[in-house]
């Protein structure tokens, strides 16, 4: 029977059987044996049905899973969306301005005067539309006025009388305003003035205006509780609005007022602008004046220049991130901190003032285009336009003071021409353009070609005033200045005392414009090496500008960098550097990091570092 044992092992049957067969009880062994495969075979057919229940639920959770993957994914889609969604200007133009005029407020409302957001529970025009509804994202009452627009566009349930088509869609201009400075009608103004000048419909225009388009709910929340009461951090927030402004990638900026924009002193507004023009996705940056505004630019270039280009310089000078201000306190501190982590102050300023200056030239060449058609056409009556003449005049003094000298010989050329031949080659009114020109001859360094016109000048005014005039003065100063240049040193004093005598009699030893011919002076004393001499007057001359001209002032800027020089070759280094500091600081802020004469003066500043380290 060893064999048959050895049978049982393989069939993985008990040997113990085998005791039945030897005692010759078959049919009892054969019924165990059955008994133990049909046993067998329940117990496969258990583990059977149990893998399929495991697979089945298996299969439950993976599908499961995809179908919560793909809502989730849904939800991030819908929110993504929604971030972007912007109202249209023709309903901001007409319906809104409605609801504006409905709750007692007109054009020259602001935003803030709209809502209060001090009080949780009074709800104004953007806020009551959208109390009663629940916000998708956060299960809460409450969404913003866009999503309200939206969702009573979809049959949902709220105040708004949705009958537009599309009043809602994403947004393609985001908006850089100033929430309680910017009034509704200068936005409204600078929104239809964009769709014009794009040549696109206002109906199918959408603009993202953070009051409209963000939950203001959460925001007056945020406010009463602290903003960590939020979910999400300012680093957040700062990381989606970059997402935001590349998505759109157009950002128009309110310059109004002009002379004082509201946005220099939001610092928001201020960190929008510069994550649009530093991303490298190409973000465009519009900045756009109100009706009224330009009309009052305008105008101003036509009258007093003077205090018009120093108005622009002065923004310019005290654009500074540091001293702006936010709602919330925090908020402030935390991007005061990233950007001094970050790019820092001075480059920050100076992005901005950059884009600021761009946009002036902009637009002060589109006032110029205006008046050449005018001129082309013989002024508005066929006649010389005596308004349009003082325009080139102005806007080439303007040019000149930023270094933009073709243009502005193309504008003193057309004011020639425009005199000349109203009046003939030997008129006093000549002496105007002739005298400009040669400035800016001198500036190029054309010294020759600017003499020519100072002699053309210093003819008919001698002639039509006299030797001891003060318009007689000013051609002598400026005839000084080129015999400085061509080292004729001796001639350059005798001329410019000439002026300086007159100039003193007429408008006194502290004003401005003596004040220039004494610092004319002074530069000629330094290139005699008559250094003791030349402070003298640089320290005069500093102190009448600094109070006439403002201590940010490019005059003030110039005196500085001469004192500097005159320090530096007397070998007093450490009190040179100061000063040049402080000539670059405000020509940084006024001219930019970039310009010939900002970088001028950190050349001169970087020599004076490796003369002082080789001592």
């Amino acid at each position: 029977m060893g064999g048959v044992e050895e049978a049982w092992k393989l069939l993985n049957i008990d040997p113990a059987y085998g005791y039945y067969f030897k005692q010759g009880m078959l049919g009892f062994a054969v019924f165990l044996l059955i008994q133990a495969a049909i046993q067998a075979a329940i117990h496969k057919i258990k583990l059977w049905f149990q893998y399929r229940r495991l697979k089945k639920e298996e299969n439950i959770r993976s599908c499961g899973e995809k179908e919560r993957e793909e809502a989730e994914k849904a939800a991030k889609a819908n929110e993504a969306e929604n971030k972007l969604r912007g109202i249209s200007v023709f309903y901001l133009s007409t319906k809104f301005m409605a609801e504006v005029r409905g709750a007692g407020h007109d054009e020259h409302s602001t935003m803030s005067d709209l809502e209060d957001l001090r009080y949780e529970y009074k709800h104004g025009i953007i806020r009551r539309s959208g109390r009663h509804i629940i916000c998708p994202f956060d299960g809460k009452a409450g969404v913003s006025y866009v999503n309200a627009l939206a969702l009573a566009g979809e049959g949902g349930d709220c105040d708004c009388d949705y009958k537009e088509d599309q009043v809602v869609g994403k947004a393609t201009i985001f908006l850089n305003y100033s929430w309680g400075s910017n009034t509704i009608g200068d936005i409204l103004d600078v929104l239809l003035q964009y769709c014009d000048s794009q040549n696109v419909d206002p109906k199918s225009t959408y603009v993202w205006i953070s009051c409209l388009c963000m939950n203001q709910h959460r925001f007056v929340g945020m406010k009463r509780r602290g903003r960590d009461s939020l979910t999400s951090s300012l680093q957040t927030e700062l990381r989606n609005l970059s997402e935001l402004i590349t998505k759109i990638g157009n950002v128009l900026v309110i310059m109004a007022p002009w002379k004082t924009p509201a946005y220099l002193d939001r610092i928001w507004c201020l960190y929008e602008i510069y994550r649009a023009q530093s991303m490298d996705k190409g973000c465009e940056v519009t900045m756009i004046m109100p009706s009224g505004e330009r009309a009052d630019f305008g105008n101003g270039l036509s009258t007093n220049v003077f205090h018009h280009i120093d108005q622009l310089f002065k923004t310019l000078a005290h654009t500074s991130v540091e001293k702006a201000q936010a709602t919330i306190d925090s908020d402030r501190q935390e991007i005061l901190q990233l950007i001094h982590n970050g790019p820092g102050f001075k480059k920050f300023n100076a992005t901005i003032n950059n884009l600021i200056r761009e946009w002036v030239l902009c637009l002060v060449l589109k006032e110029v285009e205006v008046k050449k058609e005018k001129k082309h056409d013989g002024g508005a009556n066929g006649t010389y336009d005596e308004s349009c003449a003082n325009f080139f005049q102005t806007v080439g003094i303007f040019f000149h003071r930023i270094g933009e000298y073709d243009r502005s010989l193309t504008m003193y050329k057309d004011e020639l021409e425009m005199v000349e031949q109203e009046f003939g080659p030997d008129h006093i009114r000549m002496t105007y353009p002739l005298t400009n020109m040669a400035l800016v001859y001198t500036d190029q360094g054309k010294y020759d070609e600017a003499m020519q016109y100072y002699e053309r000048a210093l003819a008919m005014r001698e002639k039509e005033y006299g030797k001891k005039h003060y318009e007689t003065a000013t051609t002598l100063h400026n005839m000084g200045i080129i015999y400085r240049n061509q080292k004729m040193f001796a001639k350059a004093v005798e001329v410019l005392n000439r002026a300086w005598t007159i100039r003193s009699k007429k408008y006194g030893r502290d004003h401005v414009i003596t004040a220039t011919t004494l610092e004319a002076i002074a530069i000629v004393l330094y290139d005699q090496k008559k250094y003791d001499e030349a402070m003298d007057r640089y320290l005069q001359v500093l102190s009448i500008y600094r109070k006439k001209s403002g201590r940010d002032s490019m005059a003030t800027a110039r005196v500085l960098g001469h004192i500097a020089s005159s320090l530096k070759r007397q070998g007093k280094n450490k009190e040179a550097m100061v000063k040049y500091q402080q000539s670059l600081s405000i020509r940084e802020k006024v001219l930019g990091e970039d310009h010939p004469e900002t970088i001028l003066t950190r050349s001169n500043i970087e020599k004076l570092k490796v003369t002082m380290g080789n001592r």
